[in-house]
């Protein structure tokens, strides 16, 4: 089948002829952060070759920004105190917020909590399964990725729904917020962010690459690179 009968025109849709393409092109670099969702119903991809085809399966990213970061203490399920991160967008609404828990002067947790999450909306299917996105100790969930993707079999591929994507604004400034400039902990609140975030970014910076591998295989299976 040639490559100009999945060209899309006004008349006729294309044909879904990849599958589970990451839709990394939808990631600009100014956010924060985003988790991805693979979808049941197809999307339209553009190819490196220009081509509008269907995408089935898609996984698509959720990406959060902010212009602040704002930081107070949390307090975790096992009573352990943590730092806590809000993304607050410029309309002052808080887009999500990070919880980063430290022992022995390791990132030893580190969730991400979209606005929208809770665990009943979540086991509902009312919001989308990686609103909230948990890594325990990230440094170790990084080392265990490339050891996957390092192995991985000739019949198997790689698509980022435990992980995600990093734009420039986690590098963001961490406020203070009003009400605990006087706890102990905001002395650390930016160290202990500047250490999760770089984190962040190494599994990032993998997963996004692998991504990027199995897209690559798709278009060179149709025939669309």
């Amino acid at each position: 089948m040639e490559t100009e009968s999945f060209i899309n025109d006004e008349s006729e849709p294309a044909p879904s002829i990849l599958e589970s393409v990451t839709h990394l092109q939808d990631l600009d670099d100014d956010f924060v952060y985003a988790y991805f969702e693979r979808e049941l119903i197809s999307s339209q991809f553009e190819t490196p070759m220009g081509v509008n085809v269907l995408n089935a399966f898609p996984v698509l990213p959720r990406k959060v920004y902010a212009s602040r970061v704002i930081w107070k203490p949390v307090l975790g399920h096992d009573g352990v105190c943590g730092h806590r991160y809000d993304f607050v967008n410029g309309d002052g609404e808080i887009e999500a917020h990070a919880e980063v828990f430290v022992s022995f002067e390791e990132i030893h947790r580190v969730a991400l909590v979209h606005r929208l999450y809770t665990p009943l909306a979540r086991a509902s299917g009312l919001v989308d399964e990686n609103s909230l996105l948990e890594f325990n100790s990230p440094a170790s969930h990084y080392r265990r990725l490339v050891t996957f993707l390092d192995n991985m079999q000739t019949n198997q591929f790689y698509l980022p729904l435990n992980e995600l994507a990093v734009g420039s604004q986690i590098d963001i400034g961490v406020e203070i917020d009003a009400n605990h400039t006087e706890n102990e902990m905001s002395s650390l609140a930016q160290t202990v962010w500047s250490r999760a975030s770089y984190q962040l970014r190494m599994i990032s910076n993998v997963s996004i690459r692998a991504a990027r591998q199995h897209n690559s295989s798709e278009f060179s299976r149709t025939g669309l690179d």
